[in-house]
């Protein structure tokens, strides 16, 4: 990483699907882009549904064939203890993809680069100074630094509680939910298959990976007593009807645990900068379309701060704000709906609280 500074029209902090195609935008409109990657995390359990292709065609990205397991049939219990099949390619022409999220995201960011956008990789944001109406970020790899300087910054940095741009914009959370995850074994049957399963105190979702497939077991962590472990999965598995005969976690497995909340952060755009992705909102993975969320994110966020410079005016910035809150308003009701299709544990504490209208105003 060169120690020197370099100035660019957008500055990109965040490498994941929303801030790659926000930068892929960008540079091929043009503009003199930076994508500030830091080092990706291990996440599992994530998928693409089968809309993903067509939401990257629209942003540009070819989704290379051989990046993730095929997902082609969705298995579901959920409002009763019958399961109901769905075969994604008949619906849909193709099927969806459980995606190793560091090979995935890098494949994006090659495709920003392939189009001019300069990529930092491994490289972390320390901080962002407002000087003259641009911003200097600060760059941090290795014991090394070095700074950039940009008209606009776009924050697509995730879940992270915390912005490096502005600290004081927190996040309101809608619920506490947690993800426990586990690797297990399935029939061959079910190779490319994917199950959501309701059970008493949370749900289910498997998907496949690496030949195997991840378990998730999603639930409030107010009702957890101590860090889930193989011992807990154990027992929220024989709660379940279709996936207590399909797999089983053994002793030795080790079991991953992650935040899962839904949450809005407080501030999504002041001046000349802007959010995208889960730095904006996060939605609960029952949605299961997250990353082509984050796409359609990344490139209207692009979008709207090209606008702002073209017109000389923060309109198309507020605009944007404006319309990523309402969407997550609109996606709210939705889940809501969706957890009240099951009813057979309406008194259960996990169940009771989805029950319940969620309001957005002030935490």
């Amino acid at each position: 990483m060169d120690e020197t500074s370099a100035t660019y029209f957008a500055a990109v902090i965040g490498g994941g699907p929303a801030g790659s195609a926000c930068a892929l935008r960008l540079a091929r409109l043009g503009y003199p882009v930076a994508l500030i990657a830091d080092q990706p995390g291990a996440r599992v359990g994530e998928t693409g549904g089968p809309r993903l292709t067509r939401t990257m065609d629209r942003s540009g990205i070819s989704l290379r064939r051989d990046i993730g397991w095929p997902v082609e049939r969705f298995h579901s219990v959920w409002g009763s203890a019958d399961e109901a099949v769905r075969d994604e390619v008949f619906w849909h022409a193709t099927g969806g993809r459980s995606l190793p999220r560091p090979v995935f995201d890098r494949h994006l960011q090659d495709a920003a680069a392939e189009v001019g956008a300069t990529v930092f990789r491994n490289v972390s944001a320390a901080g962002v100074i407002c000087e003259a109406d641009r911003f200097c970020i600060h760059l941090r790899h290795v014991g090394r630094s070095a700074t950039c300087v940009a008209e606009f910054i776009i924050e697509a940095s995730g879940r992270r509680t915390r912005s490096v741009v502005h600290p004081d914009a927190s996040r309101y959370f809608v619920d506490g939910l947690v993800c426990a995850s586990v690797l297990v074994d399935l029939p061959a049957r079910m190779t490319a298959s994917a199950i959501v399963e309701a059970v008493p105190t949370g749900w289910f979702y498997v998907v496949p990976f690496e030949g195997r497939h991840v378990l998730c077991f999603f639930t409030d962590a107010d009702l957890l007593t101590a860090r889930p472990d193989a011992s807990f999965l154990r027992q929220m598995l024989a709660s379940s009807s279709l996936l207590a005969g399909l797999t089983r976690v053994d002793g030795t497995s080790g079991v991953g645990v992650r935040d899962a909340r839904t949450s809005i952060r407080t501030l999504l755009w002041r001046g000349k900068w802007i959010v995208a992705g889960d730095a904006a909102w996060t939605l609960d993975p029952l949605s299961g379309d997250g990353i082509e969320r984050a796409v359609d994110s990344g490139t209207a966020a692009a979008d709207a701060i090209v606008k702002a410079f073209q017109s000389k005016s923060s309109r198309p910035l507020r605009q944007y704000a404006v319309a990523s809150a309402e969407k997550f308003r609109r996606l709210l009701a939705a889940r809501h709906d969706v957890y009240g299709r099951e009813i057979r544990w309406r008194q259960a504490p996990f169940w009771r609280s989805r029950a319940l209208a969620v309001s957005l105003g002030s935490s």
